[in-house]
């Protein structure tokens, strides 16, 4: 499977058809990171030139909905990156230097990390992307939270840019971080999935956070 990467990345043909099957089945969903897709019952994008219906820091939108005692069993939201992707973000220049790459947002902190966990264990599944570092502090995140508990980390092997720094191999998977209520439960997936292959993009065409 491969799509074409998107700044919006529920406009991803493949991750769009994933979510819109899900909030079909939804009665009460929230996305905290909507920008223009208005989809889910209760939207935030901080930008105000956004469609959402909140123009709100993620973390004071999600305390705000549980302030109000909302109770969701949807949580859809496509989070930035951690600290630590962000620190690496940069590539050689032509005078053999390097060069800082901002991704143009600011990295998750830990206590929106832990909010959007607590919210995900109101439902019945919570699925993360996240870079391979960061399956520790989702792990943790969502076992910090009452009768829920981190399940299994699938990773999305990727074809991406080479590394130039000579000092390190490449960065060549992600992770898909999944977590649920404590008890048995039915996954609908096939057993047989062993991880998600995607190409990306490479060269200035590449977008800065593809999926």
């Amino acid at each position: 499977v491969w799509a074409m990467a998107d700044s919006e990345t529920f406009s991803v043909p493949d991750i769009c058809n994933f979510v819109r099957k899900r909030l079909l089945k939804s009665t009460c969903s929230i996305d905290p990171f909507a920008r223009n897709k208005r989809w889910a019952t209760y939207t935030n994008d901080l930008n105000p030139s956004t469609a959402a219906d909140y123009h709100m820091d993620a973390e004071d939108f999600l305390r705000m909905l549980a302030d109000k005692g909302t109770v969701a069993d949807l949580l859809i939201c496509d989070p930035p990156y951690s600290p630590h992707v962000h620190q690496k973000m940069e590539s050689s220049s032509a005078d053999g230097g390097r060069i800082r790459r901002p991704a143009g947002f600011a990295p998750l902190p830990p206590e929106l990390r832990n909010h959007i966990a607590a919210l995900g264990a109101q439902c019945r599944w919570s699925v993360v992307c996240c870079d391979l570092e960061g399956i520790a502090a989702w792990r943790d995140a969502f076992a910090a939270q009452r009768g829920y508990r981190y399940i299994r980390a699938i990773p999305w092997v990727r074809w991406s840019m080479p590394q130039l720094s000579g000092d390190r191999p490449p960065s060549g998977a992600e992770a898909i971080v999944i977590a649920g209520p404590k008890g048995r439960m039915r996954w609908n997936g096939p057993g047989n999935l062993t991880h998600f292959d995607e190409r990306c993009e490479r060269g200035n065409d590449k977008h800065t956070t593809a999926k």
